[in-house]
């Protein structure tokens, strides 16, 4: 008798089954994950997420906070729009009509903040403090973020964080400190700025910066307890081949444009002179210093100027200047000299040797000097400028004479 066939496939093996279940179960995780992406890239999904943190960071903050704008475009960088972040005294602490960060985020899980591009626009931040407070505007942040100290600290050592930056553009930046306490205010306005990095080391504070470029700013700085003010605007700042050491304060540059520069200083507590330069009250106009291998140290500076102009509320007037310059506490030399106003021309070499600049007023004989100066001359009137009380003496009394200088 023979058995009847059965309509029912085989039944697989379980280790098979396994394998599907799990096929199935990866294909699934992968599918959200990818609905996911694309679904947080609409307008309309970041959208609610733009909400949600908005709404966080005003409950944790205790304060108002607004985010316009949020797009974020996965692995390649982060933009943030109509930014504002009110202090506990409901002034300003941040505004930014732009903040564009394009960056690998793909690093992050490396420990590697590979940062492509920082782009600021239209940003105001404000660090104020101001009295009876004894703490700046921002410390709120601080302390809703940070949280209680652990009882027992950690002591271990994580991956430390790698840091690079390649492009920092900043345009229509104002900076404001204003501190009460002390009596110090400084502004800072950024017309445009860009900064092209080449190496980054927040540790030991060093900075490689292969191009800056910096136009149509200004600063301001008063202190009210010793009643000086300063400030200056400029046309344009550019620097090449720049390298910083904030923590040694070192400082070289292969190339360093400062063009038509408008600076002031006043002194209220100090009065003003009727005659020559006022050192308590400076106004210089089109300032213009070009400067090639600048290097600058503690102890020494040296490089040599190209170009330098300016003109000062005096009367004084620099049309040329050029030299190659060195300084330290012990000697200041300059060659390949040429300074030129319209009454004075200096030119070839000056060199003061000392032991030390401080002793060279106690003890001047120990002070050589060494000029060569051929073909040379110099106005009274130029002189008298930077020392007013010599006009008194009868040498002085034809400011518009010529003093023929031709001698080593």
């Amino acid at each position: 008798m023979r058995a009847k066939p059965t309509d029912s496939p085989p039944r697989r093996s379980l280790p098979r089954r396994l394998v599907r279940i799990a096929l199935k179960t990866l294909l699934t995780i992968f599918i959200v994950l990818l609905l996911v992406f694309i679904l947080i890239q609409t307008p309309y999904v970041q959208n609610i997420v733009r909400g949600k943190a908005e709404n966080y960071l005003s409950r944790k903050l205790n304060t108002r906070v607004r985010i316009g704008g949020l797009r974020i475009v996965f692995f390649r960088s982060l933009t943030l729009r109509d930014v504002y972040i009110e202090d506990r005294h409901r002034d300003t602490l941040l505004s930014a009509g732009l903040i564009d960060v394009r960056l690998r985020m793909l690093g992050l899980l490396h420990h590697d903040l590979d940062v492509k591009e920082i782009h600021l626009s239209d940003l105001t931040a404000k660090v104020l403090r101001q009295a009876p407070d004894t703490v700046f505007n921002y410390q709120f942040i601080v302390d809703a973020f940070t949280g209680k100290p652990a009882a027992k600290p950690d002591t271990s050592k994580g991956t430390p964080m790698k840091m690079s930056l390649d492009d920092l553009l900043l345009d229509r930046v104002r900076l404001v400190f204003k501190d009460t306490l002390t009596g110090n205010t400084a502004i800072a306005n950024i017309g445009h700025s860009e900064m092209l990095v080449d190496g980054l080391d927040m540790d030991s504070l060093r900075f490689e910066v292969s191009r800056f470029d910096l136009e149509h700013s200004g600063f301001f700085y008063r202190n009210s307890q010793n009643g000086i003010t300063t400030g200056a605007d400029l046309a344009a700042f550019r620097s090449q081949g720049l390298s910083l050491d904030l923590g040694k304060l070192i400082i070289r540059a292969r190339g360093t444009q400062l063009d038509s520069v408008t600076y002031a200083l006043d002194n209220v507590r100090e009065p003003r002179q009727k005659e020559g330069m006022d050192y308590a009250h400076l106004l210089a106009h089109n300032l213009t210093l070009h400067v090639e291998d600048l290097a600058y140290s503690p102890d020494s500076a040296s490089g040599r100027i190209t170009r330098g102009e300016l003109t000062e509320q005096s009367g004084f007037r620099l049309e040329q200047l050029q030299s190659r310059f060195f300084y330290s506490n012990r000697r200041i030399a300059l060659t390949d000299f040429l300074l030129r106003t319209p009454g004075t021309l200096l030119q070839r070499s000056a060199t003061l040797q000392c032991d030390s600049l401080a002793g060279m007023m106690k003890d001047p004989a120990r002070t050589l000097v060494s000029l060569d100066l051929p073909n040379s001359h110099v106005q009274l009137k130029d002189l008298l400028i930077f020392a007013p009380q010599l006009a008194s003496q009868p040498v002085f009394r034809h400011p518009n004479d010529v003093w023929q200088l031709n001698g080593k």
